[in-house]
């Protein structure tokens, strides 16, 4: 039997609406940034500065990882808004992690993820540190590291140790060119664990930590592509980041 629907239109105007969140959008990215990393097989190394590709596409994931975070958040605040009838007030500035927390007040990634943003905000806003160093036969030492007056705020300044430029809680670089595997690692880590956590306060969609990315010549679950950077990044043990 067929069904017929007298009221249907098709040449009648449609309306609707769309809200502006990326999202998932950034994860096949993300997949092929890790996929071309992995082919350049980098050597990780406690040097002063990550190897030129290493930094790049790494840097660049981070970066990626945070932005899709962020945009999973607004789309929180945006259903806050339209079921409860709440808003986040631009002029108070909450920081996303202070705004989760307003939320869930046990969230317990708040140190691991203050320092994402932070490694977020070395990126995004080109922090300048001056790097001293010897070259010797068999090893390169820093004699001094130090950030350029005007850039990193308090945030930065309480959670980073200026003088090795790794922050405190999880030992991340934050000296943009010294960005490499370990804080790519570790950053999909917390933002992954954050995610999962969020989605099981029904905060966010199931489907924000259950979606497939194409990775070599398969579909891949997108967030177990973490124990890809974790080898590279402890090749030897394979030890978790």
């Amino acid at each position: 039997m067929e069904i017929v629907d007298d009221d249907f239109d098709p040449n009648a105007d449609f309306e609707g609406d769309l809200i502006t969140v990326v999202g998932s959008a950034f994860h096949q990215p993300i997949a092929d940034l890790i996929g071309r990393l992995a082919e350049r097989n980098p050597n990780p190394s406690e040097s002063y500065m990550a190897g030129h590709y290493e930094n790049g596409y790494c840097a660049s994931i981070v970066m990626l990882l945070v932005l899709a975070f962020e945009s999973y958040v607004t789309r929180v605040s945006y259903r806050r808004f339209r079921e409860h009838g709440e808003t986040r007030d631009p002029k108070k500035k909450i920081s996303t992690v202070d705004y989760l927390c307003s939320l869930d007040s046990g969230f317990p990634y708040v140190d691991a993820l203050t320092e994402a943003y932070i490694i977020r905000d070395s990126l995004a806003h080109a922090h300048l540190w001056q790097v001293d160093y010897v070259i010797r036969r068999d090893r390169t030492d820093v004699t001094k590291r130090e950030l350029f007056q005007g850039y990193g705020d308090i945030k930065m300044r309480a959670r980073v140790d200026l003088n090795t430029g790794k922050t405190k809680y999880l030992g991340l670089n934050v000296l943009p060119t010294s960005i490499g595997v370990p804080e790519a690692a570790t950053v999909f880590r917390v933002i992954a664990e954050s995610l999962r956590h969020l989605a099981n306060a029904g905060l966010v969609e199931q489907a924000a930590v259950g979606g497939h990315v194409g990775y070599g010549r398969k579909q891949v679950q997108f967030w177990s592509l973490h124990a890809v950077l974790a080898e590279m990044a402890n090749p030897q043990n394979g030890s978790p980041q």
